[in-house]
């Protein structure tokens, strides 16, 4: 079972993040690698975040994953809301996320093209529809439509996409998340 980091924690984070960087941001960053139509599991996030250039000590890369998987699991109840004392840096790093993998949320930009957009209008300077209570249903209605299809047994190519063909602790590149 997780344990979800508490508000110390939470402090002691954002001041092991790279400079720039606000919990939101990475908030919703792992809010879309949880929500996106691949499997990520907890070790890829933190590839992930390695290729960004930070060199993590194993203190952050625990709290990290607890919030990853806090994230999911919150994600997967339907009750997740984002942590967002900034709605821009919130929607920015969803974004970030969101490019891991952008070409396999294709099948989520042709049927719901106006969930993506609030995100990325709330990204804009400054936010132009960026609520928390937008961004509270369009991130739970996101990660319920990647679990129907994968439910469905839909776009299997996706499932594990290039995920697939790393081997074990293989680090991912990506979008840093700055």
């Amino acid at each position: 079972m997780n344990t979800p980091l508490i508000s110390a924690e939470y402090a002691r984070l954002g001041d092991c993040l790279p400079r720039g960087t606000v919990l939101s941001l990475l908030d919703g960053y792992l809010a879309a690698v949880a929500s996106g139509p691949n499997l990520v599991m907890p070790k890829q996030v933190l590839g992930r975040l390695r290729n960004a250039g930070e060199d993590h000590d194993q203190a952050m890369a625990s709290m990290v994953v607890r919030h990853y998987l806090t994230v999911n699991d919150a994600l997967n109840d339907q009750i997740y809301v984002p942590r967002v004392p900034s709605v821009q840096e919130w929607c920015r790093g969803y974004l970030a996320g969101f490019a891991c993998d952008m070409m396999a949320w294709a099948p989520l930009l042709a049927s719901q093209p106006d969930w993506l957009k609030v995100i990325m209008s709330g990204a804009e300077d400054p936010p132009i529809h960026g609520s928390q209570e937008a961004l509270t249903e369009v991130a739970r209605n996101i990660h319920g439509f990647w679990v129907e299809r994968r439910r469905l047994g839909m776009d299997s190519n996706f499932l594990l996409g290039p995920l697939a063909a790393l081997s074990p602790g293989q680090a991912v590149s990506a979008t840093p998340i700055h």
